[in-house]
């Protein structure tokens, strides 16, 4: 078989210290091209020439690694507050991620970091219209039923929920869950990731009404199509929140015991989950009026955290 670039352009996109190795797959190839228009062989001109035209119709590695570069300033400046450095930058970053061919995730990830800018500096049109298109990138890219489009959803949900823009949130959020539903099926554990996303939307504006059943369903999913145990220790602690948000303790605290128990198997006895876990059951008891059960509780969950935080002074 004839070497493809396309291993070696997609490696430089990691690595830029590969460039030499494209450069010399590419070489290779068109002194294999020049050779077999010499040897008359036209069938195996055609493919190593086809095959030529097709690698290097796709932007080329060094394009990528500069897009590559540029993204991780960008997102670097972002994450140390150097909001004018990033704002430089961005613009920058998306005219090279339009220039990559084919379109895919690089264009996507460029469109969510600059809406993430425009946000941070309250510029919420110019966030949402980048948010908007890639969504948009995303279906034509990879389908109305992709995952990567079920994310795009989903970010746009978020987006539109920190503006309180309930309405619209509720719309992508549940065009998000319908789409993995029928692509995945109604009891994958893709679902059910869905269906706690959306309880959690419900429940922090307190219609728990709709987020209780979307939470037990999430759970008899994990419980019917997985024996791993940290998804349901997920959805249990979102359910043990609902239930103390709305003040049925006695709800909350069989749900918060198995999370406890769940917890101490995944993520050990004398983990921070365990910690935490230990602290919310005991403020439940508390407002449960079993005061000498709280105290308990409380002990063991600070007992748990000084000694972390000691272990972590050696």
């Amino acid at each position: 078989m004839l070497p493809s670039l396309e291993e070696y352009r997609h490696a430089v996109e990691v690595d830029g210290h590969l460039m030499p190795q494209y450069k010399a797959a590419e070489q290779n190839l068109t002194q294999r091209i020049n050779a077999l228009k010499k040897s008359g062989n036209k069938q195996a001109l055609a493919r190593a020439t086809s095959q030529l035209k097709q690698d290097q119709t796709a932007a080329s590695p060094s394009s990528a690694f500069e897009w590559q570069t540029n993204l991780y300033n960008a997102q670097k400046a972002m994450a140390e507050s150097r909001l004018d450095d990033a704002g430089k930058l961005w613009p920058t970053v998306l005219k090279q991620a339009e220039a990559l061919q084919p379109t895919d995730r690089r264009l996507i990830t460029t469109l969510n970091g600059f809406a993430n800018y425009y946000t941070v500096k309250k510029q919420y049109k110019e966030a949402e219209d980048l948010l908007r298109r890639a969504l948009r990138e995303s279906e034509q890219a990879f389908g109305p039923q992709a995952d990567e489009t079920v994310l795009a959803l989903n970010v746009l949900g978020s987006f539109y929920y920190s503006r309180q823009d309930f309405t619209s949130a509720e719309r992508f959020f549940t065009r998000a869950t319908d789409i993995t539903e029928s692509k995945h099926g109604p009891d994958s554990p893709e679902l059910a990731n869905q269906l706690v996303s959306m309880g959690g939307f419900y429940s922090k504006q307190r219609l728990f009404d709709k987020a209780e059943p979307l939470f037990q369903r999430a759970l008899a999913i994990n419980e019917k199509a997985s024996g791993e145990d940290a998804p349901k220790y997920i959805v249990l602690t979102y359910m043990g929140r609902m239930y103390e948000a709305e003040g049925k303790y006695d709800k909350a605290e069989p749900v918060y015991r198995r999370a406890l128990a769940i917890a101490e198997n995944v993520f050990g006895a004398k983990s921070t989950a365990v910690a935490q876990i230990l602290s919310t059951l005991s403020l439940v008891m508390k407002n449960m009026g079993r005061a000498d059960e709280a105290a308990q509780l409380d002990a063991q969950s600070q007992e748990i955290t000084k000694a972390q935080l000691s272990a972590s002074n050696q």
